[in-house]
């Protein structure tokens, strides 16, 4: 399973699930995909030029910060995922090496 695909699956579970999982080594799951609903951020600013009649402007409900901090995760597990599979393989080179 790919990476990021497990990180979103983790992300939709609470932290103590998330633990159990990794632990356990079960792969979590989920019944649908969804988009967010959470609406915007709304800021009162009658002169910006995307304000509505009541003067709101409405910012889009992602946080940028927080998304970057997950993909920075995805991609360290990525990498420390791949260094566990080269490192196996070398044992394994190894070990055939020695049955010569």
């Amino acid at each position: 399973m790919p990476i990021a695909k497990k990180l979103f699956q983790l992300r939709s579970q609470s932290k103590r699930s998330r633990i159990q999982a990794m632990r356990a080594g079960s792969e979590p799951f989920f019944s649908t995909v969804s988009e967010d609903q959470t609406p915007g951020r709304r800021v009162h600013d009658p002169k910006h030029p995307s304000a509505d009649a009541d003067g709101y402007v409405t910012y889009s409900n992602v946080n940028a910060v927080e998304e970057m901090v997950n993909m920075i995760s995805a991609s360290r597990s990525y990498q420390n995922n791949v260094e566990v599979m080269n490192t196996a393989k070398g044992l394994i080179l190894k070990t055939l090496q020695l049955a010569q």
